[in-house]
């Protein structure tokens, strides 16, 4: 996988996530301009031309949806693939109609972020230009949603379901469904999903 020769901008405002990426890209042969904020993102990409933008959906002073509308303003923008740990599903969805490139939820494996990175460049490096399938992101956003819910609520998945505002069969089966591992403490019975083991 090379990404020889491809400018792209970074918007990270974590500095050991940032430091990872501009390395690993750098690695790849990319050209990489780091901006830590909002603030800097939308006035760095004014002026600058970048095959992509990798972007974090939460900033200290705004969003990167703020960088993405901002950067609209001015005129044609490159494809943008949104980060977060804050698995959004309708945001995800909002940006993707949008135009954004891509979608990709924290934490994921560098592999994982290149080949999206790729897949966005599309014809650039000898391939075909990858249409994003909402579905994919929908999947991906609503389990690390599942995930960091369950993990919140310690396992209890009467009080996830709660919070996810869905019932606990349906969470069980999304679930399912995802892929999403239930916790050990947590055990199907007789008397429905849901039921903590003692």
């Amino acid at each position: 996988m090379s990404l020889e020769g491809v400018s792209i901008i970074l918007v990270e405002d974590d500095p050991i996530m940032g430091e990872s990426l501009v390395q690993r890209l750098g690695l790849e042969g990319a050209e990489v301009v780091w901006f830590r904020s909002r603030g800097e993102a939308s006035h760095g990409l004014a002026g600058a031309s970048a095959d992509v933008v990798i972007c974090d959906i939460r900033l200290p002073d705004g969003t990167g949806e703020d960088v993405f509308l901002h950067a609209g303003r001015s005129g044609p923008i490159p494809p943008f693939l949104f980060m977060t740990a804050f698995a959004d599903i309708d945001q995800a969805v909002r940006l993707m109609k949008a135009g954004a490139g891509d979608y990709i939820a924290k934490p994921f494996e560098m592999q994982k972020l290149l080949a999206r990175v790729l897949g966005i460049l599309g014809e650039r490096h000898g391939r075909t230009a990858q249409i994003p399938d909402l579905k994919l992101v929908r999947g991906e956003a609503e389990r690390a949603l599942i995930e960091r819910t369950i993990a919140e609520t310690g396992g209890r998945i009467g009080e996830a379901a709660r919070r996810l505002n869905v019932s606990r069969t349906t969470l069980w089966s999304r679930m399912k469904v995802l892929g999403v591992a239930g916790p050990r403490s947590v055990q199907k019975t007789e008397h429905g999903p849901g039921r903590l083991s003692k």
